[in-house]
């Protein structure tokens, strides 16, 4: 990194709610050489868990953003932890802290250009994640589907549509979406007399 202090390997020691805000947790984390005390609101944080803290003085990777010490609520927060977009190892923002699965010790310099080991679904290792876990991974998979889908649907009215949707659809298809076209010109012309 240039300048700034780097992202490192930090283990939850303990976790424990924030006396005034719901959503957020206190973490103390083991950073190697120091313990820092880490408020967020990741909520898949939990005792001894392996995770990525971003210190005071350091720069989240995706963002740009420089990390310093700030109060939340009240309570000092040393850093935040950063999931696995921030650290651009992942294009999905799931929203939580990422977990290490590798034997990495507390303090070690973490960098978005390697890639440590994740773990992303402990399916055999851990069953009691099991439906957590999931229930966010698919959650992340429809938002996927529905910008996919979106975006394809975005393009097909540039009169380019993809070739294998139009076989797929067969020719009726076009005919509908003429209409529904012609339907809403149809309406928007009225609204406008009306102003």
């Amino acid at each position: 990194g240039e300048g700034g202090a780097p992202l490192v390997v930090g283990v939850i020691r303990k976790v424990k709610r924030h006396k005034k805000a719901d959503r957020l947790q206190v973490c103390e984390v083991d950073v190697g050489e120091d313990v820092l005390q880490v408020v967020t609101n990741a909520p898949n944080v939990a005792k001894a868990m392996k995770t990525v803290v971003a210190p005071p003085g350091s720069v989240v990777p995706r963002s740009g953003l420089e990390v310093g010490e700030a109060e939340l609520r009240g309570v000092l927060s040393q850093g935040m932890f950063v999931s696995a977009f921030d650290l651009k190892w992942s294009e999905t923002d799931t929203g939580t802290a990422v977990t290490l699965a590798g034997d990495e010790e507390p303090g070690t310099a973490v960098s978005s250009s390697r890639p440590l080991e994740v773990a992303e679904a402990p399916a055999e290792a851990e069953p009691m994640v099991d439906p957590s876990a999931f229930g966010k991974k698919k959650k992340s998979k429809k938002k996927l589907k529905g910008k996919e889908g979106a975006s394809a649907a975005a393009e097909a009215p540039g009169g380019d549509p993809p070739t294998e949707e139009a076989a797929a659809d067969g020719p009726p298809a076009e005919p509908d979406v003429d209409l529904s076209v012609f339907g809403k010109k149809k309406k928007s012309k009225k609204s406008l007399k009306k102003k």
